[in-house]
């Protein structure tokens, strides 16, 4: 984990001023799970003042960005998730293995900054005409990311044009291609893939 540094005595405890709160990311007001030096503890309660959190006693608690992804693993701060890129081609089921055996999920890609983050990720890793695996499911009536939730990026930008199309009544998957366009396939393809966990 990279060093944590806090320029205001604010973010210190004010009964242990050199231990500082600090969380994986920037969650909101809310995010119980909080590291203080090596140590994550629980507070059971944070409400939201002003642009800082404090605890139930009135503690200031700050969020500051923190790098602990494992290593091979890459951090984003605006999501909080960990990333991994699998360069080992696999169908959608051995991917969802793979990244389960590590704790996470094939990525769910919740906002269009997401999925520019992981894209230009991938592409500085590997040919930036390489496809991978994202976590999205056809269900009925719609689509499911991995994390459970349902698909909610509305911008005509997110399909490749004339996607998703379900070519053959057998496309219920769906992989990132040239130009970070998403395109439903059939699972049993085999390509790379990105892991996310929190």
């Amino acid at each position: 984990m990279l060093p944590v540094t806090v320029a205001s005595s604010i973010c210190g405890h004010p009964q242990h001023p050199a231990l500082n709160y600090s969380t994986r990311g920037l969650p909101a007001c809310g995010d119980k799970r909080l590291r203080i030096g090596s140590v994550v503890m629980t507070i059971p309660k944070l409400v939201k003042v002003s642009s800082t959190c404090r605890d139930e006693r009135g503690y200031p608690v700050c969020r500051i960005p923190v790098d602990d992804c494992p290593d091979g693993w890459v951090n984003n701060t605006e999501s909080g998730s960990c990333y991994k890129l699998v360069m080992s081609e696999k169908t959608y089921s051995a991917a969802k293995s793979t990244c389960a055996q590590e704790n996470a999920h094939v990525v769910s890609l919740n906002t269009e900054e997401e999925l520019s983050f992981v894209y230009q990720y991938v592409s500085n890793e590997v040919n930036p005409f390489k496809t991978f695996w994202i976590g999205l499911t056809r269900v009925s009536g719609g689509w499911l990311w991995e994390d459970g939730t349902s698909l909610n990026i509305t911008s005509s930008a997110f399909w490749a044009d004339g996607e998703p199309n379900n070519y053959g009544n057998q496309e219920n998957n769906a992989q990132v291609k040239m130009g970070s366009k998403v395109n439903d396939v059939r699972g049993s393809h085999s390509m790379y893939f990105v892991c996310e966990k929190k």
